[in-house]
């Protein structure tokens, strides 16, 4: 297979970083929807299963990516675009020091991931074509 470097270090983000947001909302999951939304001072419930299922989504996207699928490659162009959004307002409005910085660290990544999928693949074309 003749993947570029940059979609290999992207799909490794990529998964670690969907990897991580489906593991640590399953604690939320379990607590369910009334118990979450009574003690809870955080983001609705509803928010909790959305970012579960982009989590799962950016697996599949990640698995794309590896295997220089071009689905994978829009679909984790896609979920980078809408992760990178949807943490930007934690940077200013979140409760704690360390939310801002978790919230500052999902803008960072999914542009970095946006960047690494972006960046023109090297021209592999043999130069011994060449005529005099």
């Amino acid at each position: 297979m003749n993947r570029p470097k940059t979609y290999t270090i992207a799909a490794i983000l990529q998964l670690l970083f969907s990897a991580y947001g489906v593991v640590a909302s399953i604690p939320f999951l379990a607590q369910g929807a009334t118990v979450f939304n009574q003690t809870a001072a955080g983001p609705p419930y509803i928010v909790i299963v959305i970012g579960t299922l982009a989590g799962a989504m950016g697996v599949i996207s990640a698995y794309g990516v590896w295997r220089n699928q071009k689905w994978g490659i829009i679909l984790t162009l896609i979920l980078s675009v809408i992760n990178g959004l949807s943490a930007l307002p934690g940077i200013l409005l979140a409760p704690t020091v360390g939310v801002k910085l978790l919230a500052a660290m999902g803008v960072v990544l999914a542009i970095i991931i946006s960047a690494l999928l972006l960046w023109p693949k090297p021209n592999l074309a043999p130069a011994s074509d060449q005529r005099q």
